[in-house]
């Protein structure tokens, strides 16, 4: 659509990375005021947020490389700053999630307590982030005659009716940060926010990436995409069964026997 917002010759500036750097700022802000709520420190939240922007942006970043090597060399460059392609949202999630986690434990931080706080954060960033696709011409979704397309262009600019699913992705994803953000005053445990994030998030990118056209199958009818939330998805699924049936049986009225004199 936009691609880039400014031209200064030999430097542009790009839409994608305005929209990213805006979502990152905002994500940023709602985690440091969330964090402390909770009684984090604020200077080693600091630095917490900014190893977490920086792991997520190269966990992205590579891999980003590792999908599309097979189909694409020219996505291996060098160039971190530039993010407008080769970016995966699943490795910006393992790199934002393993660094905070891995700085909490080594501060001696509840773990779990601020995963809950970068989970439902990682929905609103990535909402704000899908506007940058949409504006970039990337993650397009497959051409279609039906009402729900739109007449957009590809990342190589050739225009037709497509399915928006940049939109449904963003959308899909402020509705998945509204979800979280109001359950985090009732947590049946601490990391149930990760949890339900890791699954309804990867089942959803399952679902709307049938409708994307810039992506390959590599089995059967499905992507390399949603192979990899297939199986997050998977994992935090039967964690997250696991912990709250073990929640409801420390629930449990404890029943007396009627043999049992009382």
């Amino acid at each position: 659509m936009y691609p880039v917002i400014y031209d200064f010759g030999s430097w542009k500036i790009r839409s994608y990375d305005a929209v990213l750097c805006l979502a990152i700022v905002i994500g940023m802000l709602m985690v440091w005021r969330e964090a402390r709520k909770a009684g984090y420190p604020g200077r080693r939240m600091v630095l917490c947020l900014v190893g977490t922007v920086i792991c997520a942006i190269l966990g992205a970043r590579i891999n980003g490389w590792l999908f599309w090597f097979h189909g694409n060399i020219a996505m291996l460059n060098l160039n971190v700053i530039s993010t407008g392609n080769g970016m995966t949202a699943f490795g910006g999630l393992a790199g934002a999630l393993g660094f905070a986690a891995l700085y909490s434990y080594w501060n001696h931080w509840n773990v779990l307590r601020l995963l809950d706080i970068v989970a439902f954060t990682l929905a609103l960033t990535e909402g704000i982030q899908r506007i940058g696709c949409f504006l970039n011409g990337c993650c397009y979704g497959r051409e279609t005659t039906g009402f729900l397309g739109i007449y957009l262009p590809d990342t190589l600019g050739h225009w037709a009716y497509r399915y928006p699913s940049q939109i449904m992705t963003g959308i899909f994803c402020f509705a998945l940060f509204v979800f979280l953000w109001k359950q985090r005053r009732n947590k049946p445990f601490e990391g149930s926010l990760m949890l339900y994030y890791l699954v309804v998030y990867n089942v959803g990118r399952v679902v709307i990436d049938f409708l994307r056209g810039d992506e390959p199958v590599v089995l059967g009818f499905l992507t390399a995409h949603q192979l990899t939330a297939a199986a997050i998805a998977s994992i935090a699924a039967i964690v997250l069964y696991y912990k709250l049936k073990l929640r409801m049986k420390t629930l449990r009225p404890v029943e007396l026997d009627d043999n049992v004199e009382s």
